[in-house]
């Protein structure tokens, strides 16, 4: 009999959340979902069963939870009929506990994201750690989509909890890059989920003041904090898409890739954008100290965060065609281990949620 699965998902359309829930799928899995309401891209839905919970609109991290707490009865109840509860993000992690608190039932929890309010040294930030000190040293096992994450559970919860590794990187697809001929305008892309307004700024600020020279494709979804009225002729901004069933067209479109984070309490995280230029073979501009960088080779531009905005726009407009040609010959010596998933992969998991049940 198969053993069954149980994923809590904060929302669908998470490109990641598909990828799991589809991949243990196809290792002989019973898997079914149930998954929360929110405003979010519909990127790409899981292959499986979903059951709908509560509207979750609240962007503040306390009030969101207050509300998560309601279906907590719906998750007990479901839970019951599964050998094992699968949570994306913490908070889910939080729900996956308390329901399945008193079945001695296992609970794997992946953690994505290591949040400003985590890190912050605020009464909000010292409760958050509580809470997840207490919740998350309790899980299974934890899914970390990047290495340098277990730095938040050693450094600030002090506790060394049992965890894997498995990156976002691309799917085993047979997708094949589109190679753009390079032109006397260089265009700039910013995909995914595009919440920094000051990388919106410097592409607005490039685009202005280089109209001959660059040009900017924006494609994704926008958070609250992201305004994109105005803007010059010379960017594009074509909203949502599908992943991975758009990624070549989009990427085609464009000679290098944005992947800046100015956010200095997301220095750990693993962005799609990485593994995606990779894969489609496009040179990045990064900020220096990202962990988004591949050490060996010059794949791209890095700049530093710690610049003020003329002399990063100023990097930024030296780049010539040569340089983006260097880049993506860089790029084509990468092993494709480093940004695809192989079978590997995702036996890893497969093992580790095997000797749980």
């Amino acid at each position: 009999m198969k053993k069954r699965i149980l994923f809590i998902l904060p929302t669908t359309g998470q490109p990641r959340y598909a990828k799991r829930i589809d991949s243990l799928k196809k290792l002989g899995f019973n898997v079914e979902a149930l998954s929360f309401r929110r405003k979010y891209h519909k990127g790409r839905i899981p292959d499986c069963k979903i059951s709908y919970l509560s509207n979750v609109e609240s962007e503040n991290y306390f009030m969101r939870i207050f509300t998560l707490i309601k279906d907590l009865p719906k998750i007990r109840k479901k839970s019951h009929e599964f050998d094992l509860v699968y949570a994306f993000g913490a908070d889910m992690g939080y729900l996956s506990i308390l329901s399945v608190f008193f079945q001695k039932k296992p609970v794997v929890c992946e953690i994505a994201d290591i949040m400003p309010i985590q890190q912050r040294k605020t009464i909000s930030g010292i409760l958050v750690r509580t809470l997840d000190k207490f919740f998350l040293c309790k899980a299974s096992l934890l899914v970390f989509t990047s290495k340098h994450f277990i730095n938040y559970f050693t450094e600030f919860l002090k506790i060394e909890p049992s965890f894997i590794t498995l990156e976002n990187k691309m799917d085993i697809i047979s997708i094949k890059p589109i190679h753009k001929n390079l032109n006397d305008i260089i265009t700039i892309g910013y995909f995914g989920l595009i919440r920094c307004q000051k990388s919106i700024s410097i592409l607005c600020s490039i685009a202005k003041e280089y109209p001959n020279r660059f040009k900017v494709l924006i494609a994704g979804v926008t958070d609250h904090t992201v305004e994109l009225n105005n803007l010059p002729k010379n960017i594009k901004f074509i909203g949502e898409y599908k992943s991975p069933h758009d990624l070549a067209e989009i990427y085609g479109q464009v000679d290098i890739v944005w992947n800046v984070l100015f956010d200095k309490y997301m220095k750990w995280a693993m962005t799609n954008r990485f593994y995606e230029s990779l894969y489609f073979q496009k040179p990045y501009i990064v900020n220096d100290c990202s962990v988004n960088i591949i050490s060996k080779g010059n794949c791209g531009l890095k700049i530093s965060i710690n610049d003020d905005f003329n002399k990063i726009t100023e990097s930024i407009s030296k780049i010539k065609n040569q340089d983006i040609v260097n880049w993506t010959n860089s790029i084509k010596d990468v092993n494709s281990e480093v940004y695809q998933y192989t079978k590997k992969d995702y036996m890893k998991l497969n093992n580790q949620i095997l000797k749980l049940m």
